[in-house]
């Protein structure tokens, strides 16, 4: 109601019932995006069972696959950095999109993945330290 009443001003005429279902309907179907829960992958589906790209320490090529892997530096990030990266590096969705449906700003979003990336860097680099054998 506080939006039907804000938007008097925009009434052109025809039925007020009608113009007010409008506004309720997409303020319903507004909410419900935002809340929509989007279907994540199981990190068997990313890999393909295709051994890691790089080198870690201590492993053999066909030990751990890329999906293994990235299931554990995700694990290991806060629970908003890992998301805001599967959303924007592994379902390639843009910033904006993704900045728009959390009611964040373009430029803080671009920040947030920014810090993400760093995060996940830092993870990953102790990931390949606990991995070297003790010499």
């Amino acid at each position: 109601m506080i939006k039907v009443f804000h938007k008097l001003g925009q009434f052109r005429g025809g039925t007020f019932l009608a113009w007010v279902d409008v506004i309720a309907k997409r303020t319903c179907y507004d909410a419900l995006r935002k809340q929509r829960v989007r279907p994540e992958w199981t990190f068997a589906e990313l890999g393909g069972g295709t051994p890691i790209d790089r080198e870690v320490p201590g492993l053999e090529p066909g030990d751990l696959d890329a999906a293994e892997v990235l299931g554990e530096l995700f694990a290991l990030l806060p629970g908003e950095q890992a998301w805001l990266l599967r959303e924007v590096e592994l379902r390639e969705r843009p910033i904006g999109e993704v900045a728009k449906e959390m009611g964040w700003a373009a430029g803080p979003a671009r920040l947030r993945l920014f810090r993400a990336r760093k995060k996940l860097k830092r993870v990953f680099e102790e990931f390949q330290q606990r991995s070297k054998p003790d010499a």
